[in-house]
């Protein structure tokens, strides 16, 4: 019997809450510690349960750890809503997802362009913008016999032949 999908909300009857907490605790501590080892990094897990009792893990010394947290600026940071939407991007659900805040919106790190990527956008920009000066330049040249069967819309210098202007409209329609 294979496992299945379960439907994440909360367990409402108390013993299987308890059971599910005990359970899943245990896998987090198991993946917390797999992730420090493998990745050599400090790993601090906190929970507090529904009744209020405390359960840490620390791949050091927790307080060491959390002394780090406190003075450092998150590179990334996520809630319920923020992991919610990766999962459901990743599994290409349709689920409505409620509207973030204004305020939460700083915190969706994963949405912006890594710094390559948007330089990489800068030069297709800049290369798109070249392209068309240079075709803008050469629709003010008088139509040469080679043009003839071409449509108004795609200048072509004279003397390129129709292959090479064919290839041309396709660099433009591409970039």
């Amino acid at each position: 019997m294979g496992r299945r999908k379960i439907v994440i909300k909360p367990i409402q009857e108390e013993k299987n809450r308890h059971v599910t907490l005990n359970k899943r605790r245990n896998g987090l501590l198991k993946k917390a510690y797999e992730l420090s080892v493998l990745c050599k990094c400090d790993v601090a897990m906190i929970i507090f349960d529904s009744h209020g009792r405390l359960y840490q893990y620390g791949s050091t010394n927790v307080a060491d750890i959390l002394g780090k947290y406190v003075g450092a600026s998150p590179y990334e940071s996520h809630n319920n809503d923020t992991i919610r939407q990766m999962i459901n991007r990743r599994e290409k659900k349709e689920e409505p997802e409620p509207e973030p805040a204004k305020t939460e919106l700083a915190s969706l790190s994963f949405l912006r362009p890594s710094p390559r990527t948007e330089l990489r956008y800068q030069q297709i920009n800049a290369d798109f913008a070249r392209r068309t000066s240079q075709f803008a330049n050469i629709s003010s040249l008088p139509p040469s016999s080679s043009t003839a069967g071409m449509p108004s819309l795609m200048p072509m210098p004279s003397g390129m032949s129709a292959s090479a202007a064919a290839a041309a409209a396709a660099v433009v329609v591409v970039v």
